[in-house]
């Protein structure tokens, strides 16, 4: 059953007017909201009772009444309670110091270096240190190996003959 109306083109600042002809019927009305616009303004209404709905439809002179296309009521959501309560926490008080202490001591220490650059220079000093221990292990691996003694053969050579 239908029990949501809209009343349309209401004229401006009679908002009151269309309060007084609801007055009566307060109690059968669980849902009222007016909207204010430039040239009309609009207004929904859900009726409890159907009976008292048709009443206020024969009595209602401002604006133009229909039914309301979506009968849903809007469910509100609960406001939440800890918007912008975030920097009065302790917790978070105390988190942010610690990150300004740490983010200070880190550029005390390092004022001409990032960390991307310590990386980079960590990396390098860690291949130039495995090309030393390569260098190093030739060097003093080496043995006095002897050299492969070429054999002497006999050559044939037809132009030599005895």
């Amino acid at each position: 059953m239908r029990t949501k109306l809209v009343v349309r083109r209401i004229p401006p600042n009679s908002e009151q007017e269309l309060e007084k002809q609801l007055e009566p019927f307060r109690l059968y009305v669980d849902y009222y909201l007016y909207i204010e616009s430039e040239p009309f303004s609009r207004c929904y209404i859900n009726f409890t009772n159907t009976d008292k709905l048709l009443q206020f439809s024969q009595t209602q002179t401002v604006g133009t009444m229909e039914w309301a296309v979506y009968q849903r009521i809007p469910v509100f959501k609960r406001v939440d309670e800890r918007i912008n309560t975030l920097e009065d926490d302790p917790l978070w008080q105390e988190f942010l110091n610690g990150q300004e202490e740490q983010e200070a001591a880190e550029f005390v220490n390092n004022s001409d270096t990032t960390p991307l650059l310590e990386a980079l220079k960590q990396k390098q000093r860690q291949k130039w240190q495995k090309q030393q221990k390569k260098k190093t292990k030739s060097v003093s691996g080496q043995k006095d190996k002897p050299q492969k003694q070429m054999r002497e053969t006999k050559s044939h050579d037809p132009r030599k003959t005895k």
